[in-house]
């Protein structure tokens, strides 16, 4: 617990990036799958 009582302020940000994690994961998995669906296209075109 030294490090909590040594930078409070890192644990803050790190339990606001794991809620914030948690929040907008399904965000982001739907952005990577438009990234990945977006580069298999683009590269298909560019292959045809």
């Amino acid at each position: 617990m030294k490090l909590v009582s040594d930078s409070p302020k890192l644990s803050t940000v790190e339990l606001t990036l794991k809620y914030a994690k948690i929040q907008t994961e399904p965000f982001f998995g739907a952005l990577i799958n438009f990234l990945i669906d977006f580069i298999i296209v683009k590269s298909s075109r560019e292959l045809a």
